[in-house]
């Protein structure tokens, strides 16, 4: 038996005989467990949909006067997050394409159905919405970031209050523990710190050497993150950065 956490799947199905059938299914995948919980109808699906406890929902085409698709379009208007598989007695091309139309993440046909089958779908619907998931994050993430460096270059600092506020940005959403920027000093024709910022762990552990200057929301990062910038492209308080290196 799997040592994975049980994927938790609703099933909303109005038949009691493919609930079980589902149940036997399921039970006969020794790879993940699963935990099953049973709507028996249009109305109870949605509110258990709407209520987003589960990993995943199996819906059947057929719910009474309603159907599946109905049902999944309303559930995700209404905030439904989990990836949904549509169940179906037929197999009909139609029904497919309006199923992904709608948001389906599979379109599965109850007669040609077995446990790998079943495994795979419910797999591949579970890591796709996860890897979403993580993609939106990381959108808001690096969006969060071009933001906050916007709001500095906006204002009417000094260039090192300008640099500090890019520096502690750096470090609380590119996941690094220390940011530092650098300008080229082309008399001396080397690069000198301007602003550096620490994760808080880091600037604990280097309180009172003096040589952190500001302290930051602490993050899961583990590397150094250091832009260096020539004299030319801090011009009208723009950075452009023109190498990268992380160390």
């Amino acid at each position: 038996m799997s040592a994975e956490p049980a994927i938790r799947v609703l099933l909303v199905e109005d038949d009691e005989d493919d609930f079980l059938i589902t149940q036997e299914l399921l039970a006969e995948i020794s790879c993940q467990r699963f935990q099953l919980d049973w709507a028996k109808n249009f109305e109870s699906g949605l509110e258990a949909m709407m209520r987003n406890q589960h990993d995943l929902t199996l819906v059947d085409y057929r719910l009474g006067a309603q159907n599946g698709i109905q049902l999944l379009q309303t559930a995700l208007e209404r905030g439904c997050s989990s990836p949904v598989i549509l169940l179906t007695g037929l197999s009909e091309h139609l029904i497919d394409l309006q199923a992904m139309q709608a948001g389906a993440a599979d379109y599965l046909v109850k007669d040609r159905l077995d446990s790998d089958a079943l495994e795979r779908s419910i797999r591949y619907a579970v890591q796709r919405k996860k890897a979403a998931l993580l993609a939106a994050a990381e959108q808001a993430r690096l969006a969060a970031f071009g933001t906050e460096v916007g709001l500095a270059l906006t204002r009417r600092d000094s260039l090192d209050c300008i640099l500090g506020s890019c520096a502690r940005a750096m470090v609380q959403y590119l996941g690094a523990r220390v940011a530092e920027i650098s300008i080229f000093n082309s008399e001396k024709q080397i690069f000198q710190q301007r602003a550096v910022a620490y994760t808080r762990e880091l600037f604990g552990q280097m309180n009172g050497s003096g040589r952190a200057s500001t302290e930051v929301t602490d993050q899961s990062g583990g590397e150094s993150l250091v832009f260096w910038i020539a004299p030319s492209q801090l011009a009208e308080r723009r950075t452009s950065f023109d190498q990268t290196s992380f160390r």
